[in-house]
């Protein structure tokens, strides 16, 4: 992108007129000699004519005339156009009849001010600037992984001095220069190119290029508040953002005149990020360069369909596939949707098998919901891996529980299976077991981060313990359960709006018994508060730590 810079004539215009004696002094314009300025430039600022040597207001108004005059076809007369001797004049409203890529000529023809005096100029003298337009060659579609562009850019600044490798590393190049975003510019001027095989991060003064180590690099990455446009979009365009978050730090992007369905803002043209990859959908409101303003961001592709294009129909469906590829659920049935619709939804961290294996998919930490591009026929697939459990004989998503409450802590969204955790005011059953041997195993979800939060569930007259840890999404595992005759599992009232069960799954264990209750395992190199040793016990079926007359549960918390 090109800046519109000002040029100052170098020559002197006398008066040609019997009726005045005076010059106008040096003239200069908005627009640089010879540029090449995009046409929504021209329309939107016109040509603005100054007189740099002026120091006070000798005319207050004055009138120009002037003719645009482009390398083919009819000139352009521009005629009284009013302004002012200390401000200057602005000739515009002739954007229509412009003419892409073309050379202009604009020449000022007479100059009148005062009480009717005229300034003409003979012809061939009059002051004279050239300049051509161009329409900005948006990149329709630019993905950081996948573009193509050469590194001449980086090249040339290093042969300019413009910038110093850096000492410590030869695939990075700092920039020491101060970027704004009509330097930013994702379109064929970028000031440098972003390639597969560079790494462009703004921060501060800076910006820092370089050839990737690992994939993490292949994106345009803003630590802090930054801008950027997106040239000469119309109404109804479709701007396609993938983004992540680069610091946890109110991470959140914004497409000015933009309109996404994931809009927390009154306008809509704000979204969140969170740490997954997501592709955001903006609709924009009006004609014009798009400013898109991101905070803490990550940005990984950008496309922009037009408004106007007539757009293909799929056929899509969402399933979720077992280690051997049989379908383990089916979460969109085969729909007919429109090309470059988003499919969002959200998935379950742990399914069961066929043959009652317990896998799983997606990444703690992450919210547990999906997002596609539709660009073809396409099953969207989430391939589940196995955990290494078998016989698994109950498994349920807290929320799905009779009587279970949600909790609404905003975390929870974030953080827990299928975006939903829950709590209990009252014990509830969840299921009766057969005579065997089984183990609990469950996700907690605390968004305070403690370790004060427990679940506990009741197994006949036993009690299994499953706590917290400093994470806010803990997965936990309860001793072996030895059961001889049908037996009901309750789960304790308890939790709240920040705590509670995420997801619970209970399957047959092989695993070797535990010591009878109080039995003294052995272990000694338990370790409790501080660096202190202790012994570690079962006790009604619970991990105990002891030391001295103290005793604690199994994540160190004191219980006598």
């Amino acid at each position: 992108m090109k800046k519109i810079f000002t040029l100052t004539v170098l020559a002197l215009f006398m008066s040609l007129s019997a009726m005045a004696d005076w010059s106008l002094g040096n003239l200069a314009y908005n627009i640089q000699e010879g540029a090449t300025v995009r046409m929504s430039k021209v329309m939107k600022s016109g040509i603005k004519v100054t007189f740099p040597e002026v120091t006070e207001n000798q005319y207050s108004d004055v009138t120009m005339n002037a003719v645009l005059t482009p390398e083919t076809g009819d000139a352009i007369v521009l005629e009284g156009v009013a302004g002012t001797y200390q401000d200057g004049v602005v000739f515009k409203d002739f954007g229509e009849q412009l003419q892409n890529d073309m050379k202009y000529t604009f020449k000022i023809t007479e100059f009148i001010a005062g009480e009717g005096e005229e300034m003409a100029w003979e012809e061939g003298s009059e002051p004279t600037l050239t300049f051509f337009t161009k329409t900005a060659e948006r990149k329709l579609k630019w993905d950081f992984i996948n573009t193509t562009d050469d590194i001449t850019a980086i090249k040339a600044s290093i042969d300019n001095n413009e910038g110093l490798w850096n000492p410590s590393s030869n695939d990075r190049f700092a920039i020491a220069k101060s970027y704004d975003y009509e330097e930013v510019m994702l379109d064929a001027n970028t000031i440098l190119p972003i390639t597969a095989d560079l790494y462009i991060k703004c921060a501060g003064d800076q910006m820092l290029v370089g050839s990737p180590s690992n994939s993490s690099y292949n994106r345009l990455q803003f630590n802090g508040k930054r801008s950027f446009l997106i040239p000469d979009c119309v109404k109804g365009d479709e701007i396609y953002i993938k983004a992540t978050r680069a610091a946890k730090k109110s991470p959140w992007l914004q497409v000015i005149n933009g309109e996404c369905e994931d809009g927390k803002n009154e306008a809509k043209d704000s979204v969140a990020l969170g740490s997954s990859n997501v592709t955001y959908k903006f609709i924009m409101q009006a004609d014009g360069d798009v400013q898109v303003n991101v905070n803490n961001a990550c940005l990984f592709s950008i496309e922009i369909i037009p408004g106007n294009v007539e757009k293909k129909k799929y056929t899509y469906s969402v399933v979720a596939k077992d280690p051997e590829g049989n379908i383990l659920k089916t979460f969109v049935p085969e729909t007919i949707g429109v090309e470059r619709d988003v499919i969002k939804g959200n998935y379950s961290y742990w399914m069961k098998t066929a043959d009652g294996k317990l896998v799983t998919y997606g990444t703690k930490g992450n919210p547990f919901s999906y997002s596609f591009t539709l660009q073809s026929d396409t099953v969207f697939v989430l391939d589940y891996t196995d955990t290494q459990k078998d016989g698994v004989v109950y498994l349920s998503e807290a929320e799905d529980i009779e009587g279970a409450v949600i909790c609404t802590n905003a975390n929870s969204e974030i953080r827990s299976s299928n975006c939903k955790a829950a709590h209990f005011e009252a014990d509830t059953k969840i299921c009766t077991l057969q005579p065997g041997t089984y183990k609990i195993c469950a996700v907690v979800f605390d968004a305070q981060k403690t370790t004060n939060y427990i679940a506990k569930f009741n197994v006949g007259e036993t009690a299994y313990e499953l706590a917290a840890t400093s994470t806010n999404f803990t997965e936990a595992e309860t001793s072996l359960i030895e059961v001889t005759e049908p037996t009901d599992v309750t789960i304790a009232a308890g939790g709240d709006d920040k705590t509670g069960l995420d997801i619970i799954a209970i399957y047959a264990s092989t695993d070797s018994p535990e010591p009878e209750p109080g039995e003294d395992t052995g272990i000694n190199d338990v370790t409790v508060s501080g660096n202190a040793k202790a012994k570690k016990m079962v006790r009604n079926g619970q991990i105990i730590i002891v030391k001295g007359n103290n005793e604690y549960n199994a994540v160190g918390s004191q219980i006598k």
